[in-house]
């Protein structure tokens, strides 16, 4: 997975920054926005992601279990926390996805070329 790029619209990073909220997901192989083929190779059963500044997310932050897990409320609260932190402006912090023009996405690009293991980037 590490260092693919997918659409915005076709990666779970991409839809909870386009829909403002988070992704808990349970068993990725039973969720038609989690882009199957990318997780095979890894050890990804359950995960979480949420956005980067929802209410104009710059990116997303994201947790993932080797087995199957059931995320609870608390654990999504924690992983939320900072992603409202206020991040400056896109572009300020170069090892921060940032946002851009809408329509392409980089799943695990910081804008440095590090990986990073979850990233909706909306950069043109």
């Amino acid at each position: 997975m590490e260092g693919q790029r997918f659409p915005l619209q076709a990666c779970i990073s991409g839809w909870s920054m386009l829909n403002r909220q988070a992704a808990v997901i349970e068993d990725i192989y039973f969720d038609p926005r989690i882009p199957h083929a990318a997780y095979w190779p890894t050890s990804v059963k359950s995960l979480v992601m949420v956005p980067i500044r929802a209410p104009e997310p710059i990116g997303a932050i994201g947790a993932y279990w080797a087995r199957q897990h059931r995320v609870s409320a608390a654990e999504v609260e924690m992983l939320q926390t900072p992603g409202r932190l206020h991040l400056g402006r896109p572009g300020e912090y170069p090892g921060v996805c940032r946002a851009g023009a809408p329509g392409r996405g980089a799943h695990g690009a910081t804008g440095r070329g590090q990986p990073a293991p979850a990233c909706g980037d909306r950069r043109a």
